[in-house]
């Protein structure tokens, strides 16, 4: 299940999705996958806590711990690293060898996550980094922008567009949704008709449950709209809200 644009706004509950979880709680088996890099998982547990959701960290599914894994399989020694400063202290954390900067400095891998205190002097010096060394260039998830509950936010897919713009170069390795690679273990233990995902993207969610072969139902409280699915060639089963 997603969690921006489907379990929540920004900051406030969707009380509809909230009273789903509780009701099923007891008979299905809820995970939580999400694209946002801005938040830690911790805070992800107390985020759905506050909500009157009682969720552990196994529950909680992001793409940071991929980027985590890739560094350290990598041997990346210096990272320039697009995050704000609680997942910045999360990376320094996690990998506590490797050197973070944001500096115009030679580096081995460009990390671009949801930062929303990003600046024109950090992109600045990315877009320098790209066009100046061959460091990998990896983005935590495809997403253009993040709901909230003042409306769509720009997010890594937009922070991308404007660094492809700068130094002609797309990154290479996309993490998140729609990869599959960060359940695919955890859904082995399910058949395919037991697996459900619900999101409200069809780009991300909607492609996830392609790849993964499993039932996909889209809710039209995030980004999706009607108009979205009128054109679509294949039949998606959508619901105003949960």
């Amino acid at each position: 299940m997603d969690l921006d644009g489907t379990v929540f706004l920004g900051e406030q509950p969707i009380q509809s999705s909230v009273d789903f979880i509780n009701k099923y709680k007891d008979s299905k088996q809820f995970f939580f996958m999400t694209n946002n890099t801005s938040c830690t998982p911790e805070e992800y547990v107390g985020k759905l806590n506050d909500f009157e959701l009682t969720i552990k960290s196994s529950q909680i599914i992001t793409p940071l711990i991929q980027a985590v894994s890739i560094i350290k399989e990598n041997k990346f020694e210096s990272v320039f690293l697009l995050a704000n400063t609680k997942i910045t202290k999360f990376f320094e954390k996690s990998l506590s060898t490797t050197n973070f900067t944001t500096n115009f400095v030679k580096a081995d891998a460009l990390v671009v996550t949801y930062d929303n205190e990003l600046t024109y002097e950090k992109l600045k010096n990315a877009a320098l980094v790209l066009q100046n060394y061959p460091a990998r260039y990896i983005t935590t998830h495809p997403d253009k922008v993040c709901p909230s509950e003042k409306g769509m936010l720009p997010d890594v897919g937009s922070f991308a567009e404007m660094l492809f713009i700068a130094s002609n170069r797309y990154p290479e390795i996309i993490l998140g949704k729609p990869n599959s690679e960060m359940i695919d273990s955890l859904i082995s233990d399910y058949s395919k008709d037991e697996v459900l995902v619900i999101g409200d993207r069809l780009y991300t969610d909607r492609k996830l449950a392609d790849n993964l072969e499993v039932d996909f139902l889209l809710v039209m409280t995030g980004e999706s709209k009607k108009t979205d699915i009128e054109n679509l060639s294949d039949e998606i089963y959508s619901i105003k809200n949960l």
